[in-house]
């Protein structure tokens, strides 16, 4: 659905620039290996935020002043939040530069966070938020998973963040493009659904 809904929005758009179609064949692209951290911020009822990379195979940054001016900026407050990011193959668990970082955006933005890690055929999913009573945050891990068992849009997410970071072709542009992608797409942002019917 994820897939046809991306396809029929794309045929409107200009296909020469790099889009997410392109991410998900170079997420099928058996010539090419891990190359960048790709990250990926959204909330429900507005999408993604903030898609970034700096090219390091080791570390990303999210665009904190941009998807700070947004939320702040929402009479209704948002509830939850996604930050989902590459690692290489076999690194499916938080790094001590996740949990730090992770930490400091529940205590900055006051909402749960689902946070996800992304390699190349898993996911593992945490949710963090902080606990105002003991004054520190929570990480709860909610399990590893492969791309194909998070049905929908999540997997398919996962696909195009991945290919996105084995693609030889993007350039920091591109992923401004694959972001309105994905927006337009209609992504379902109901995790728990996904992670409940286990």
């Amino acid at each position: 659905m994820f897939r046809q809904k991306l396809r029929e929005k794309l045929k409107w758009h200009n296909m020469k620039k790099y889009n997410a179609i392109d991410a998900l064949l170079d997420y099928e692209d058996t010539s090419l290996s891990y190359t960048r951290e790709v990250s990926c911020f959204a909330v429900p009822d507005h999408g993604i935020l903030s898609m970034t990379t700096n090219n390091s195979a080791g570390a990303v940054e999210f665009d904190f002043f941009t998807i700070w001016e947004f939320l702040k900026k929402q009479e209704k407050k948002v509830e939850e939040a996604f930050m989902l990011h590459s690692h290489p193959p076999s690194m499916n668990q938080m790094s001590g530069i996740d949990r730090n970082m992770v930490y400091g955006w529940c205590l900055a933005l006051g909402i749960p966070i689902w946070f996800l890690v992304i390699t190349q055929d898993q996911i593992v999913v945490y949710f963090c938020e902080l606990d105002k009573e003991l004054k520190q945050v929570t990480r709860d891990y909610r399990g590893l998973y492969n791309h194909w068992d998070l049905a929908g849009d999540f997997g398919y997410l996962s696909d195009v963040m991945y290919g996105l970071s084995m693609s030889n072709r993007i350039q920091s542009e591109d992923l401004n493009t694959v972001m309105t992608n994905l927006n337009e797409s209609d992504i379902k942002w109901d995790l728990v659904s996904y992670l409940g019917s286990w």
